[in-house]
């Protein structure tokens, strides 16, 4: 096994890239925010939960951990011998890593908002769809808002997810 000074959860996380065929380029901001909101998304897996560890919080445009960015060069050194994901856990990987920039943004949007609205017991899901459209100033990602909250109920049906109190049901 190849030895990277990096947290379990980036190297579970860089055994799904790896697993999918997937380790993602991370040249630009957008593609970082990607990794980001990719990474987020999967922490919702029960097979990927180790991901969740490595402690996401809100940041400009959605959920954002500072220990995966610390850790973006060494994913592909993560990666070698990193553990290979339960097999449900890996089509729900490459269901995410399918989704557009768009799509992905808004969704992993709706998703912590539900987290943190289900924490605080502050918000319902049409305030935590508000709160999204206030603070999502890309226009594309906003045009995806209104079909995010379904998009994401229909992850966590066909996958097995346990949605935060918001996201789960409701209108």
């Amino acid at each position: 096994m190849v030895s990277c000074p990096v947290p379990h959860g980036v190297r579970v996380l860089a055994g799904v890239y790896r697993a999918a065929g997937h380790l993602p380029t991370l040249g630009s901001l957008d593609e970082r925010l990607g990794l980001q909101r990719e990474a987020y998304l999967l922490s919702m897996h029960p097979d990927l939960a180790e991901i969740r560890g490595l402690g996401f919080t809100y940041y400009v445009t959605g959920p954002y951990s500072p220990t995966l960015a610390r850790a973006y060069d060494q994913l592909e050194c993560a990666a070698r011998g990193a553990p290979r994901p339960a097999p449900g856990a890996l089509e729900y990987a490459r269901e995410v890593l399918r989704m557009d920039p768009a799509r992905l943004g808004a969704v992993a949007l709706l998703a912590f908002l539900c987290e943190v609205a289900e924490n605080t017991g502050s918000l319902g899901a049409a305030d935590v769809r508000e709160s999204a459209v206030s603070m999502v100033v890309d226009a594309e990602v906003r045009a995806e808002l209104p079909q995010a909250l379904e998009a994401l109920r229909d992850l966590a049906a066909h996958h097995g997810l346990r949605l935060p109190g918001p996201c789960a049901g409701g209108p």
